[in-house]
Order: structure tokens, then sequence, then C-alpha cells
């Protein structure tokens, strides 16, 4: 690989790094504005129940959850 491949390498994964934590901010902040911590925080529930009670998509706070487990500021339960 070439020293101008390298730079471009280098350049790519610093700009993937930078969408990625602006991805996990985004994630934090939408769970935080719908009050999800709070309300897991009386005990565990499945997207379905969590968004019933918050009155949000269910699929859309499952992909929420999902991705806040992914950033481990959740935990799973089988």
């Amino acid at each position: 690989m070439s020293g101008a491949q390298g730079e471009i390498y280098q350049r790519i994964d610093r700009l993937t790094s930078i969408s990625r934590g602006f991805q996990g901010a985004i994630v934090l902040a939408a769970a935080v504005e719908v009050d999800l911590f709070d309300l897991l925080s009386r005990g565990a529930l499945t997207p379905e129940k969590a968004a019933g009670t918050l009155g949000l998509d269910a699929r859309a706070l499952g992909i929420t959850m999902h991705a806040l487990a992914g950033l481990q500021l959740l935990e799973k339960e089988d």
C-alpha cells in the first residue's frame, strides 16, 4: 500500500469514528428525551410494553433499545 492510500484509509477511519460517535449520542439523547431510563429503572420491560407505557411506536423503540444495548447502556434479558 502506498503512502497516499494509507492516508486515505486513515481519513476514512477517522470519519467513520466521528460518525459512529454521533450516532451513539443521538440514540442516548432520544432515550433521555422520552424518559426511557426512568421507566426502566422501575423494572425490566419489553420494547412493546415500554412503548405502550410511553405512547411510542414499539418497532422504533425496539430499535432504540437494541442500539442502547449495543452501547452497553442497557442489558438484554432472555
